[in-house]
């Protein structure tokens, strides 16, 4: 039976166009997702695929978590090698918790200074 089920299952296209609508409820999703997911280094953190797609042959670590994306899963241009690089998610890290502590930090300096 498990041989009829595989065999009758269309096969899997190694592209698929997704509309707008569902990308965008995907990213929110995954913005829940990834940050409570288990680290697999050899899957896309986007697509969930183990191998690369033939469009796309670069992928690219995110410094803070150490996930990995394929450029084209996340259509950005591909930063220089020696640039570090954050995903979405600790993008919004960073602008939330520690830009606004390292502003306040900055703002008390100075009112220290001129005090």
């Amino acid at each position: 039976m498990a041989t009829q089920v595989v065999e009758d299952f269309p096969k899997i296209p190694e592209s698929i166009d997704i509309k707008d609508w569902m990308w965008n409820c995907r990213r929110n999703m995954e913005k829940d997702i990834l940050p409570a997911s288990v680290l697999r280094e050899e899957y896309c953190s986007i697509c969930g695929q183990k191998s690369k797609p033939k469009k796309d042959k670069i992928w690219i670590q995110c410094e803070l978590c150490q996930r990995w994306f394929h450029v084209n899963c996340l259509n950005i241009v591909v930063p220089s090698k020696d640039q570090s690089w954050l995903c979405f998610v600790h993008i919004i890290y960073v602008e939330v918790f520690i830009v606004p502590v390292f502003v306040t930090f900055l703002s008390f300096c100075y009112c220290m200074l001129n005090a």
